[in-house]
């Protein structure tokens, strides 16, 4: 106790000596924190106030379990793997692609939620897009206006990032992730965004995020959904976390009822009350998922996903660069080139030269 006091004596000693008429940063010591527990939604999985990445291969039913997991919030039910039911909070919902009455709503509604605790956001405010960076403050005071949320979802966050957004751009994204960690912190609301996996299928999971890694780096808990040919279902797991830890695989079917008012039968996630796999990974190996391709070339597949990510023409000494700078030689980056289909093209420019883009980058 001695050391803690004399740190916090020497802070205020700092802070008393500074010059008044400059600006400064009031630092609070640690001697004077509280230690505090995580505050978790579903155990292991999903956290308050903190910021989770969801990804999965297209139409494996992302938006489905996103429905599924927030219609356990709002009804406070039991999550899978757990005993004891969770709060009953409500959940908003920001979504880029899909309309509530049409596909939100029903889906919700078959996978048992509370309706009256479950909202959907506008993707607009006046006639301009929501923006994550330029919006933040919006959407901060609508979490707050409710006051009882527990998880907000973003489906996908790339439609909410501005015009100039590079998803490629470690810069975009980190800045991105670091204003709705604000946002989380802030509110103590569990914020969960959905990205895209890379079209190829080479290396993990992890690995195939679309754009900067900064989209798994930023986040506390990233999350996988993955389909098991061999038994025939899918998988909603953890690729990565850094406040709990990897395990805990849990299996789910997508299965159809009829909804009054509806001809069309709706979809919802049916959870499956058995263990397969004790971590994503190990599912992954285990089903055979994971490409045999060197280190050196995923890596390549990597570097060459994130700098092609916009789907624009790439100059030849660009891309070899980049490459050179993670010490892949023109070998492997050419072999990774066909793994993930790139287009090369030259320019009518003289000279001529040769670019490089991907094929239909966010299908």
């Amino acid at each position: 106790m001695k050391n803690l006091s004399m740190a916090t004596s020497v802070s205020h000693k700092h802070l008393d000596g500074a010059d008044s008429t400059k600006p400064i940063l009031r630092c609070t010591n640690f001697s004077d924190m509280e230690p505090k527990d995580y505050d978790w939604l579903w155990p292991g999985m999903i956290c308050k106030g903190k910021v989770h990445t969801i990804a999965g291969d297209g139409g494996i039913g992302k938006t489905t379990i996103l429905l599924t997991i927030g219609a356990t919030i709002t009804r406070g039910g039991i999550f899978e793997g757990e005993r004891e039911p969770c709060k009953s909070q409500r959940v908003l919902y920001l979504s880029g692609e899909d309309d509530g009455d049409d596909t939100l709503m029903p889906r919700a509604r078959a996978s048992g939620a509370d309706l009256t605790k479950l909202e959907q956001v506008p993707s607009q405010h006046g006639n301009e897009i929501i923006s994550i960076m330029e919006h933040a403050g919006i959407l901060e005071e609508t979490i707050k206006s409710y006051g009882d949320v527990g998880l907000f979802i973003i489906d996908p966050v790339t439609s909410f990032c501005g015009r100039n957004f590079q998803n490629n751009s470690p810069t975009d994204v980190r800045l991105v992730m670091s204003k709705l960690h604000q946002i989380a912190s802030r509110t103590n609301v569990a914020i969960m965004v959905l990205t895209h996996l890379r079209k190829d299928t080479t290396g993990s999971m992890l690995s195939r995020l679309l754009g900067s890694g900064a989209w798994t780096h930023g986040a506390r808990v990233v999350m996988g959904v993955m389909k098991s040919p061999k038994h025939g279902f899918n998988i909603l797991g953890k690729m990565k976390a850094n406040i709990t830890d990897v395990d805990g695989c849990f299996a789910y079917t997508i299965e159809t009822q009829n909804i009054e008012g509806l001809i069309q039968e709706v979809p919802y996630a049916d959870w499956i009350n058995q263990t397969f796999y004790k971590t994503l990974s190990e599912m992954e190996e285990a089903e055979g998922d994971v490409s045999n391709y060197g280190e050196k070339t995923s890596l390549a597949c990597t570097v060459l996903s994130e700098l092609l990510a916009d789907g624009k023409p790439h100059p030849y000494q660009d891309v070899r660069d980049a490459c050179e700078k993670e010490g892949i030689r023109g070998s492997t980056m050419k072999e990774a080139g066909k793994t993930l289909g790139v287009i090369k093209t030259r320019t009518n420019t003289m000279p001529s030269t040769t670019t490089w883009a991907l094929p239909n980058p966010l299908a």
